[in-house]
C-alpha cells in the first residue's frame, strides 16, 4: 500500500513545477524536502485554495471518489467513469435530462482531463491502480457530496421501488434521490392514528420509513441514506459531467452595433469625466469628516452634469480610480483635480478612453455599496476611503474574461454569474457584485449591447478608434441662435463648441444653442468678437446668420465694462510725495506695487512682507482694518494657499486605488478564478524550488530497509529511519513529518505508536488510531483502552506507523 508521501517523491520535476504554478502556496516559503512539501499539501487551508481554483466538473470527480471510497467500492479511473458518466444502459430513477450524453466522447475526453488536472494538483493520488484523495480532503466537502445522504449504520433498502409501493412513494423517492437528501415531514407522521385530513404523501413516507429507503433525521426530518442512493441511482454518483452554463449561447450581434453602442457609451463617459475635472477645479468638493462626498455634494455634481445619483457616484470613482481627482492635502481635505490630470486633459479623446478603463481595471473600489447600510448601520457615501475590497480586480477580470469567451454574444449579469459560479463553485460570488461590475463596463463604453467592445485585445485606444465614427469639421448655424454638428465633432470644433455655446442635445447629433451667457463665457477666456465670428464661420456650411452677429457684439459691448482685480494688500499714505518715493523705490519692485489712487497703493505680497520692507525703508507702518482700526496683524503668521491641484499620496493605497498604471496594454490574459495562479518571489519560483528539492533529496543517503517496529517513523527519534521518503527530514523539518503520517493515518483507519511527552518531559508510548487533526490537536482513539484522547502535536515525539492490511473502511464523519 503506498502513501501521500510516497506519491509526491514520485513526481517528476516536470510534474513538481506544475504543482508549485498551480498551488503557489505550497512554495512559499520554500519547503525543505519533499516531505515538508507533502505536509503542506494535506494542509487544510492548502487544500481549501486549490478546492476554490476548480470548476465544477472537477469537484464532481472528487466527490464522487469521496462517496465510492465511503461506499467501500473501488475508486479505480474505469469505477470513477461508469459512476460519473455511466455507461448509457441504465435508467435511472428520478433522473431529469442529464448536462451530457453518457459515454459521449467529449465527456470522456473531459473526464479524463479533469483527472488529469486533479492529479497534477496533488489532490488525488494513485494507490496502484485505485485512485485517492489527499488527507484531509474528506473534511473539506459540503454537508451533502454530490447530494448524497449520510451512510446508515443499520440495513438499508438497496433494491428498486416494488410495484405494490404506496401511491406517492415514487414522488417523494425522487425528491430526495439526487439531492438534497433530506426532506421536512409532518409533525405527526408516526402516529399511531391517521389524521382525517392529512396529506396522502404520509402514508408512503411511512411505508417508505418502515422498509429502510428513508430513515429519520430527527423528529421532522427525513433523509435517504447513501447506500440506498447509491443503489437506486444504479451506482452513479452524478448524472454527468456539467458543461459551463453559457456552452453554446449563440452570437446574435454584428461588431457594427456593439461599436456603435459602446463608442456612444465610452465618449459620453469621457466628457462626463472631462465636466467633473472642471466643476472642482472651479469650486472643490467638501468631504466629510470621516471621508466620503457629503450628500449635498453629490446632488450638486449630478444637478450640474445633468446625471441621476446612481451615474453621478459612477462618474466620481471612475475620476478617482484614475487618479484624477482625490482630496487635498489641507485641513479642509476638498475634492479637487490632481497634477495628473492636466495630462489626462491634454489627450485626445480615444486615450483619455483607455487611461479611464486602465484605472477602472486595477481598481479595488465598489461603488455598488454607495447608499446601503455599513456594518455601524451609517450610510455609505460615494468616494469614501473604506469601501474597497482587495478580490474586486480579480473578479473583475473574470467578468471580462467571460465577455472575452463569447464574443458577439449579448450578455446579462445572471448570465455572467452562471458561468462565474461554474467556473469556481466554491468561490464567493454574489449577485450584487456581478451586477454592479457589469453595468461599469456599460456606463464606461467597454461593453455594447452585452457584448464586450471588438479589439480591445490589441489595445484599448485602437479599439476606441476603430468604433467611433469619423469626426465631423461643419456645424449649421440656424438664425434660432442654435447650431447643428451632424456627427461627432473634431476636437477643435468640439473646444469651441464648449466655450461659446450649451449643449441641448447629444446622439447621432450635436445640437447647441448661443447663449449671451455661453458667448460671456468666451469673452471671460479672452476670446474677442471678431475672433468669435471668424472661428464659427470658419466651421459654418453657411453664412453665420444675423441674430448670432448681433447677439455677439452686444456682448461684447457690455463686457468688462466693469473690473475686478485682487490684492494681497494696501498701502494708505496722507502724502502723496511719499507714495510717489515708495513706487519709485527698487526694493518694492518684487512685492508688485502698483498705484490704486494718489495715496493707495496695493500690492501683490501679503501683508507680513510689505511691513517688512517698509520698516527696512526706514518707515513705521502699522496694520489697520477694513474699518480704519490699527491691528498688530504683524505678529500673526503668514497663511500658506494650497493649489487647488494635489499631488498623490499614500491616501490613493487607503482609497482602494492601485497606484501605477499597466500602460495601453490588451485586455486580455486574464483568467477565470478557477485557472488561478498567484505570482511567486524570486526566491520562490517553482524551477528554484525544484532544483532545491532534488538537490536535497539526491545528498541525503538512503535509510535503512528495514526499520524499528516493521512500520514508517517519522518524528526525529534517534536511530529509526523513514519508507516514507528516500531522504531523513532534517531536525529543523520534524514536525511536517509528524503531520503528514497522521494524517495520512487518518486518511487510511490506521493504528500508529506515537511517543508522547507528559508534563514533565517523560516519553510514553501508545498505540492509537488517529481521527482528527485540527489546530494544532490530534484527537485519537485507544482501541485498548477504548477511550479517546486529545493531543497537543508539541508533545508529540514520533510517530510510527504500523503496517496493516488496506482496507476501505469509511472515514469518521460524513
Amino acid at each position: 500500500m503506498g502513501t501521500f508521501s510516497h506519491s509526491i517523491r514520485s513526481f517528476d520535476d516536470q510534474a513538481l513545477v506544475a504543482l508549485l504554478t498551480r498551488r503557489p502556496d505550497l512554495a512559499s516559503p520554500s519547503p525543505a524536502n519533499l516531505v515538508s512539501l507533502a505536509a503542506r499539501a494535506s494542509n487544510g487551508a492548502s487544500l481549501s485554495r486549490a478546492l476554490a481554483s476548480l470548476n465544477a466538473s472537477a469537484l464532481e470527480i472528487l466527490e464522487s471518489v469521496f462517496i465510492l471510497h465511503s461506499l467501500g467500492r473501488g475508486t479505480s479511473e474505469a469505477d470513477l467513469r461508469s459512476a460519473v458518466l455511466g455507461d448509457g444502459k441504465e435508467g435511472h430513477e428520478g433522473r431529469e435530462d442529464s448536462t451530457g450524453v453518457n459515454g459521449d466522447s467529449s465527456d470522456a475526453a473531459r473526464f479524463s482531463a479533469e483527472l488529469s488536472t486533479l492529479t497534477s494538483l496533488a489532490l488525488l493520488w494513485w494507490d496502484e491502480d485505485q485512485l485517492r484523495l489527499a488527507p484531509g480532503l474528506e473534511d473539506l466537502f459540503e454537508t451533502f457530496p454530490a447530494g448524497f445522504g449520510p451512510l446508515s449504520s443499520n440495513a438499508v433498502a438497496t433494491d428498486p421501488l416494488p410495484a405494490s409501493a404506496p401511491e406517492y412513494s415514487r414522488t417523494v423517492l425522487n425528491a430526495v434521490l439526487w439531492g438534497p437528501p433530506v426532506a421536512r415531514v409532518p409533525a405527526n407522521l408516526l402516529s399511531t392514528h391517521a389524521a382525517a385530513n392529512e396529506p396522502p404523501t404520509n402514508e408512503a413516507l411511512r411505508w417508505l420509513l418502515h422498509n429502510a429507503y428513508l430513515e429519520l433525521l430527527d423528529s421532522s426530518h427525513v433523509y435517504i441514506p447513501r447506500q440506498t442512493a447509491f443503489a437506486l441511482r444504479q451506482g452513479r454518483t452524478h448524472r454527468g459531467l456539467s458543461l459551463p452554463p453559457l456552452t453554446g449561447h449563440a452570437a446574435s450581434l454584428t461588431p457594427e452595433s456593439i461599436q456603435s453602442e459602446a463608442a456612444r457609451a465610452a465618449t459620453e463617459s469621457v466628457r462626463l469625466v472631462t465636466e467633473l475635472i472642471a466643476l472642482w477645479e472651479r469650486d472643490p468638493a467638501q468631504s466629510l469628516r470621516n471621508g466620503g462626498l457629503p450628500v449635498r455634494e453629490l446632488k450638486r455634481v449630478a444637478n450640474s452634469l445633468d446625471l441621476t445619483s446612481e451615474d453621478a457616484v459612477l462618474v466620481c470613482e471612475l475620476a478617482l480610480a484614475s487618479r484624477l481627482v482625490r482630496t487635498s492635502d489641507d485641513a479642509a481635505k476638498d475634492f479637487s483635480p490632481t497634477v495628473s490630470a492636466d495630462d489626462w486633459l491634454a489627450l485626445d479623446v480615444e486615450h483619455r478612453w483607455s487611461q479611464l478603463v486602465q484605472g477602472w481595471l486595477v481598481s479595488q473600489r465598489m461603488p455598488w455599496r454607495i447608499g446601503q447600510l455599513d456594518e455601524r448601520a451609517s450610510t455609505i457615501n460615494a468616494l469614501h476611503p473604506e469601501v474597497h475590497e482587495a478580490w474586486v480586480p480579480r473578479l473583475r477580470s473574470n467578468v471580462l474574461s467571460v465577455l472575452r469567451q463569447h464574443p458577439l454574444a449579448p450578455m446579462t449579469p445572471e448570465l455572467v454569474l452562471a458561468e462565474l459560479r461554474w467556473h469556481a463553485p466554491r468561490a464567493a460570488i454574489t449577485p450584487e457584485s456581478v451586477a454592479g461590475l457589469f453595468r461599469e463596463a456599460e456606463f464606461l463604453g467597454l461593453t455594447g449591447a452585452g457584448a464586450l467592445l471588438p479589439g480591445t485585445d490589441d489595445g484599448l485606444a485602437a479599439a476606441l478608434a476603430n468604433a467611433l465614427p469619423e469626426p465631423v469639421g461643419e456645424i449649421f448655424v440656424q438664425g434660432d441662435l442654435t447650431g447643428m454638428v451632424p456627427g461627432r465633432p473634431t476636437p477643435p470644433l468640439e473646444a469651441l463648441l464648449e466655450l461659446c455655446a450649451v449643449v441641448e442635445s447629444r446622439g447621432g447629433a450635436l445640437t447647441v444653442r448661443f447663449t449671451p451667457e455661453s458667448i460671456t463665457r468666451a469673452f471671460d477666456e479672452g476670446m474677442g468678437a471678431a475672433e468669435i465670428i471668424d472661428e464659427l464661420g470658419m466651421y459654418s456650411v453657411t453664412p453665420l446668420p444675423q441674430p448670432l452677429t448681433y447677439l455677439i457684439a452686444d456682448v461684447a459691448r457690455k463686457h468688462g465694462n466693469v473690473r475686478v482685480g485682487a490684492v494681497s494688500s494696501y498701502i494708505r499714505i496722507h502724502d502723496e510725495a511719499a507714495a510717489a518715493a515708495i513706487l519709485s523705490l527698487p526694493a518694492f519692485a518684487s512685492v508688485g506695487i502698483f498705484e490704486i489712487a494718489p495715496t493707495v497703493l496695493g500690492a501683490s505680497a501679503p501683508i507680513t512682507t510689505v511691513l517688512q520692507l517698509l520698516r527696512e525703508a526706514g518707515m513705521a507702518p502699522v496694520v489697520e482694518s477694513p474699518d480704519g482700526q490699527v491691528i498688530t496683524a504683524d505678529r500673526q503668521s503668514e497663511k500658506t494657499r494650497v493649489s487647488t491641484r494635489s499631488i498623490r499620496s499614500h491616501l490613493d493605497v487607503n482609497l482602494g486605488v492601485s497606484t501605477p498604471f499597466p500602460g495601453d496594454d490588451a485586455l486580455g490574459k486574464v483568467t477565470y478564478l478557477g485557472t488561478r495562479k498567484a505570482p511567486l518571489g524570486a526566491d520562490s519560483a517553482p524551477l528554484a524550488v525544484v532544483a532545491q528539492l532534488r538537490a536535497e533529496h539526491e545528498a541525503t543517503p538512503t535509510p535503512s530497509p528495514t526499520p524499528p517496529h516493521d512500520g514508517v517513523t517519522g518524528g526525529g527519534v534517534p536511530g529509526e529511519s523513514s519508507k516514507i521518503s528516500d531522504s531523513s527530514p532534517d531536525q529543523g523539518d520534524e514536525p511536517s513529518l509528524t503531520i503528514v503520517l497522521l494524517r495520512e493515518a487518518i486518511a487510511d483507519g490506521a493504528l500508529v505508536t506515537i511517543a508522547m511527552a507528559d508534563s514533565r518531559g517523560t516519553l510514553t508510548h501508545r498505540t492509537l488510531k488517529p481521527l482528527t487533526l485540527d489546530s494544532g490537536r490530534l484527537r485519537a482513539a485507544d482501541p485498548a483502552r477504548e477511550s479517546e484522547l486529545t493531543v497537543a502535536i508539541h508533545r508529540i515525539a514520533s510517530v510510527t506507523r504500523l503496517n496493516q492490511p488496506h482496507t476501505t473502511e469509511p472515514p469518521a464523519g460524513n
